[in-house]
């Protein structure tokens, strides 16, 4: 049993190996979905975990006006109470990046409250303080600049309220084609355990929630509208007669809140002109200034250029998203000049980066990034900052631009620090490419404001092909540079944006400001067209008063908000109650013009107690998962872990060998495991015959001295398992053919000796093959554990240097990757010494058998000289 004991501590050895190899090869963390999908109607539970009622929230509806480039967005939700008692529903959702959120009021029957809006903490304590004395009430917040929290406390039983917000926007506008976005879902975000940031809180996902979604868009252009399109929804489309305004719904009633709303559409005539807009009340002065990009073709560049295409390969982009981004960089790579240089990173779990350092774009290395990139499959969480840093770090020590195309769906909760990291890199350019149906725009929008490149999102039916030309035009040559804007003498101030992006695509500059003097002027706007000075003159006029475009004061302030923003970006205190750089100026901008910022909410109360003794269920809103994702389809449930993520080498080098050294590991413990049940299989006959050989062998010198050769084969036959008896046996068997009887006495002596002696030798081999067997399987596990050690060892040394983690993060990553090292040579000493031991119990099993076997080649020699061997083993048969 202590044996026994033994081989089963070496197979338990080898099965925690097997599974800490398998563990390392999976995900680490999925907070790309650390959630709880689910499918079908969401219900609420009460206190007891039993179902109680509906989805709290029953429809959202879009209402919006446009006018001119100035959108104003109504967003009504609508709550309904099933239950007999009092309930509380938490909504995340989504708006705009660009949203100016300036207001929020409840209806609850005929009663309208509108909120107010005070510094966050400050509206927190009046909502809880409203919520425990049993008043309605609604609190919205600021989670990111896209994500908001509404809140709705002690909304009464059969009872609907509806919260209605508002915010305003500007269009954007690219090549005679205006674009209005409304996004509908939250994606889960992945939050990388190094960051400061605080989690976005994350609500149950289904696939089909509770709430339906309706649109509508009125388009008052004051001229014709053109190719009303959305790319994303089918839409019903109603026009005046004149062509001039348009309304926009969608086709479907119950439209599923789970991919962005995009409408885009043209107005009809011959030159596109600048726009200024103002408004002026009181001395107190706004304008919007929207200036057209020249009508100039772009000059021919052949110069060569360094791009590097970075690919989002986790757990969120698998299936068609992953599968778009691969056909996009595919196209794009086919447009590279020979002349240029590119490089591919992949990240999910790990960042890997195929080449130490660019590489010409040769056919043959396009191949190979081809070939690597056709392999990635989705898995593993979003750890974009080692990935960043990769890209752009090495931008710090060389003199020439380098172009990033960043291709993600941005499903991270710490977009600040990422973004801060952007700012480190000037010597970089970054384009976004943000592929998906749902994808968080303000992260992918201000990765390129930050990095001076452009946004661009690619919807899963978009034709990748249109996408990689547009890259490329754009990193060919930008269309205006260098731009800044002399304001003669117009006493204009606090211009947002301070530093004028470049312009890469037909695009307006938009630019905000204040004024505190009327007056008219010649300003001059000052850029580089193809490298050479570029100046444009421009006539405007700042009126006295303006009572118009009202909205124009939000716009401004939430311009002005986006800057303050900016110089924060990266500050690890950015949303802790610790005092951040610009909280109070934020705070200020948000109370003085009634906007939504991160530190600053609206609440709104209803003066009169209706249940005072009861206090609300609360129910956290589902929301669908973002169509063509991985969450779109999930069910209710645990959510399980993504798939492994990507396994990390040293600028890409390793990359190449790691799945097969990986494989080789794996195959080593596979033929080490087929190995080992043969020689477990040898070892226990061994351990069987050994034990009959004892007990054979004591009963051997037991027998009475005669040496009566009956007694002696009625003993063997006594211990059929025995080594000593089945090569015994071998021989007695010899005298069982029909020529052995023709034989002299002395001839059937030698047969049967000989055959025992033929007996024992391949016996011998056949233990001793066992013990080969067993001699490989030490050996392999010895090797495997090496392997393994050596392996996660140099990944672990190249993940500190190679991603630049914090120290902290550094060295809770290294308590996992070190464990194998350690257990894989604890796993291979323990395959040694078994070996060592199995080894000294054959050898002893091998001697004492040809030691039993040699004294009873003693006895029939005896017996055959004495002429009884025949006679007994004929008794012997018969009897048998």
């Amino acid at each position: 049993m202590r044996r026994t004991g033994q081989v089963c501590l070496l197979v338990g050895f080898m099965t925690l190996l097997i599974a800490g190899i398998l563990w390392q090869c999976q995900s680490t963390v999925y907070a790309d979905g650390a959630i709880n999908p689910g499918s079908g109607m969401l219900m609420v539970l009460d206190s007891n975990g039993q179902i109680a009622s509906d989805c709290p929230l029953r429809k959202t509806e879009v209402s919006a006006t446009i006018s001119g480039p100035i959108t104003r967005v109504n967003v009504t939700q609508i709550f309904y109470n099933p239950n007999n008692h009092p309930i509380e529903a938490i909504y995340l959702f989504p708006l705009s990046n660009h949203a100016a959120v300036d207001g929020m009021t409840i209806h609850i029957g005929t009663r309208r409250i509108v909120g107010k809006i005070n510094r966050r903490e400050e509206a927190e304590r009046i909502y809880q303080a409203a919520r425990q004395s049993g008043r309605t009430a609604a609190l919205l917040t600021q989670e990111r600049p896209n994500v908001f929290t509404q809140s709705v406390a002690n909304i009464g039983p059969k009872e609907v309220i509806r919260v209605e917000i508002t915010y305003a926007e500007t269009l954007s506008y690219e090549n005679g084609q205006y674009q209005f976005v409304f996004p509908t879902v939250v994606g889960p975000r992945y939050q990388p355990v190094s960051s400061s940031q605080p989690a976005l809180s994350q609500p149950p996902v289904t696939t089909r929630p509770g709430h339906t979604l309706s649109i509508s868009v009125t388009i008052d252009a004051g001229k014709p509208v053109q190719h009303v399109v959305s790319t994303s929804h089918a839409i019903r489309t109603t026009t005046t007669s004149d062509h001039s305004k348009s309304t926009v719904q969608l086709q479907q009633i119950n439209e599923i809140p789970n991919r962005d709303f995009i409408l885009t559409y043209q107005v009809a005539e011959t030159e596109i002109s600048d726009v200024l807009l103002t408004h002026c009340e009181n001395n107190d002065g706004y304008f919007t200034f929207l200036l057209h990009p020249p009508h100039q073709a772009r000059e021919a560049d052949i110069s060569p250029k360094e791009i590097v295409f970075v690919v989002d390969t986790s757990g969120s982009m698998s299936g068609p998203p992953l599968e778009k981004a691969k056909e996009c960089i595919f196209h794009s790579l086919a447009h590279l000049n020979p002349r240029d240089t590119f490089n591919l990173i992949t990240f999910a779990g790990y960042t890997s980066v195929l080449f130490p350092e660019p590489v010409p774009a040769t056919a043959e290395n396009i191949e190979q990034a081809k070939a690597v990139l056709d392999r990635q499959v989705g898995g593993g969480g979003t750890e974009m900052m080692p990935a960043i840093r990769a890209a752009l770090a090495p931008s710090d020590e060389q003199d020439h631009l380098r172009i990033v195309c960043f291709m993600t769906d941005g499903y991270v909760g710490n977009e600040f620090e990422i973004l801060g990291e952007i700012q480190l890199h000037p010597n970089a350019r970054v384009f976004s490419f943000g592929v998906g149906e749902g994808v968080n725009r303000f992260l992918l929008d201000t990765m390129a404001l930050e990095g001076g490149g452009e946004a661009e999102y690619v919807q899963l039916a978009a034709d990748a092909g249109k996408v990689a030309s547009r890259f490329y035009e754009r990193v060919r040559n930008p269309l205006l540079t260098d731009m800044w804007i002399d304001w003669g003498g117009l006493g204009v101030q606090q211009v947002f944006p301070m530093r004028i992006p470049d312009l890469f695509s037909a695009k307006p500059v938009i630019i905000a400001g204040r004024y505190a003097q009327p007056g008219a002027e010649v300003i001059h706007l000052h850029g580089k067209l193809g490298g050479r000075p570029f100046v444009r003159a421009i006539k405007v006029e700042f009126p006295e008063r303006n009572s118009d475009h009202e909205v124009l004061r939000t716009l401004w302030a939430r311009k002005a908000l986006d800057h303050l923003q900016s110089e924060a970006f990266g500050q690890p205190q950015w949303y802790d109650s610790s005092e951040p750089k610009n909280k109070e100026a934020i705070v200020q901008l948000g109370l003085t013009y009634r906007l939504m910022t991160q530190y600053t909410a609206f609440v709104a109360v209803e003066e009169t107690p209706r249940f005072e003794n009861q206090m609300p269920l609360t129910q956290m809103v589902p929301v669908a998962g973002p169509e063509g994702t991985a969450f779109a389809n999930t069910s209710t449930g645990s959510s399980s872990g993504e798939a492994a993520p990507e396994d990390f080498s040293m600028l890409g080098m390793v990359k190449k060998v790691s799945l097969e050294f990986i494989s080789l590991i794996l195959g080593l413990f596979l033929a080490a495991s087929f190995c080992l049940a043969i020689g477990v299989e040898r070892w226990l006959t061994c351990y069987t015959a050994r034990n009959q050989n004892q007990r054979l062998k004591k009963r051997l010198n037991q027998r009475p001295k005669n040496r009566d050769p009956r007694h002696l084969l009625e003993t063997i036959a006594a211990f059929p398992k025995s080594t000593t008896g089945q090569v015994l046996t071998a021989g007695l068997m010899e005298m069982r053919q029909p020529e052995f009887v023709n034989l002299s006495r002395y001839a059937q002596v030698e047969v049967v000796q000989n055959r025992i002696r033929q007996a024992q030798i391949q016996r011998t081999q056949r233990l001793r093959q066992g013990l080969r067997e067993l001699s490989t399987t030490g050996w392999l596990v010895i090797l495997a554990g090496c392997a393994g050690g050596i392996y996660f060892g140099y990944r672990t040394v190249l993940y500190i240097f190679f991603t630049k983690y914090t120290c902290a993060f550094s060295l809770g990553e290294l308590s996992e990757q070190l464990l194998p090292i350690p257990f894989g040579f604890l796993v291979g000493i323990a395959a040694l010494w078994m070996y060592t031991w199995l080894n000294a119990n054959v050898e002893r099993h091998v001697l004492e058998t040809e030691t039993s076997v040699a004294e009873v080649m003693k006895d029939i020699q005896a017996a055959g000289a004495a002429n009884q061997t025949t006679d007994a083993v004929a008794e012997v048969l018969a009897a048998d």
